[in-house]
């Protein structure tokens, strides 16, 4: 086989097994399960030296969902999430979802109003949050809501069995909500299937893997959490959350490297920081840009700190479509142009 042109060409790495189309028409909890069947003693979230592995995620994320059907039964519905960055929201993500609900994150640092207005607007009659986060949880529920607080000190009380609820692959999984910097904030729904789509693009495109350890940098209120938390457990990879909020770049750097992290994703501005702080990430083989324009200052950062075989990845999406697009640098290809291209249609994606 020919060489392909640059900026199409697929990511080497670990072997893995390819995401198969017939796969989408289920659900992200179905998936997930199978993964824990199939890895249980690997680890599926790792926060700083700690770490979950698939088993006891699954057990902690059971007993989220069986505490959600006590309180509130089987109905599809909003659950809103107030977490910080870490093992425990993925825990709650993964019960909202085997509890047959969607879930609607929500960033402590964004302003209460804002909050409040997407959690009346969602209709969520149920705020899930920690302990020492349920006053706050309070405060931006709407009336007659509940406030269900875990605690996160230990083990998550209740039944760690699965739950068995059915989804379907129409069923909504979450709801994002954009800015509102344009006018009032609009929510945007997924299913489960056009969920496990986009993980099934990303996945056999940069050849996602057991052996993968993949950040988690953004927000469970932003729509890019959704290809970096399902694309590693929905494929026996590790989840890696770190809370950008007051870390410094070079506490980001030494993180990247401690975690021995295989694929970084964030927006360009985060990646070129984060990189001048360290002189080599060699355990990185793909490098995530989106979300912002890349430029080619950012592929001579990329090519002068990654291994000789580590692969920079441009891509382009929304949060309605998922991934789009995307464009592959290596660490000898040249870029003529001053801003990086978003590239070529993702297999299975038409773009006009």
């Amino acid at each position: 086989m020919g060489r392909s042109r640059v900026g199409a060409r697929p990511v080497s790495g670990p072997p893995f097994v390819s995401f198969e189309a017939s796969e989408i028409e289920g659900s992200i909890p179905h998936r997930f399960e199978a993964m824990v069947a199939s890895w249980p003693d690997r680890p599926a979230v790792w926060v700083d030296g700690a770490e979950w592995s698939y088993r006891e995620l699954n057990q902690q994320a059971n007993r989220v969902a069986h505490a959600l059907l006590q309180a509130r039964g089987d109905a599809p519905e909003p659950v809103a999430l107030l977490f910080p960055q870490g093992k425990e929201l993925e825990a709650a993500i993964l019960g909202v979802l085997k509890a047959g609900k969607y879930y609607l994150g929500l960033d402590s640092n964004s302003p209460p109003a804002f909050l409040k207005a997407t959690v009346a607007d969602a209709g969520a009659q149920t705020v899930l949050t920690t302990s020492c986060q349920s006053e706050f949880a309070r405060g931006v529920a709407i009336e007659r809501a509940s406030v269900l607080a875990l605690d996160t000190t230990g083990d998550i009380p209740g039944d760690p069995s699965n739950p068995g609820i059915h989804t379907s692959p129409d069923d909504l999984a979450y709801i994002f909500y954009t800015s509102g910097s344009t006018g009032p904030a609009k929510g945007v729904v997924d299913c489960h299937r056009n969920v496990l789509h986009n993980v099934l693009r990303y996945t056999n495109t940069l050849r996602i893997g057991p052996s993968d350890r993949m950040t988690l940098l953004q927000s469970a209120s932003f729509s890019g959490s959704v290809s970096s938390l399902f694309g590693a457990l929905l494929n026996g990879a590790c989840t890696c959350p770190f809370d950008l909020q007051g870390a410094s770049w070079s506490r980001i750097a030494r993180w990247l490297v401690h975690g021995e992290i295989t694929i970084y994703h964030s927006v360009p501005a985060v990646f070129r920081r984060t990189f001048s702080e360290a002189d080599g990430f060699p355990g990185l083989r793909v490098v995530r840009l989106e979300g912002d324009q890349a430029t080619k200052a950012d592929i001579r950062v990329f090519q002068s700190r990654a291994a000789p075989d580590a692969l920079l990845v441009n891509g382009l999406g929304t949060t309605e479509t998922g991934l789009a697009r995307q464009f592959f640098v290596s660490s000898s290809d040249e870029v003529q142009s001053s801003v990086v291209p978003v590239g070529y249609p993702v297999p299975d994606m038409d773009v006009s």
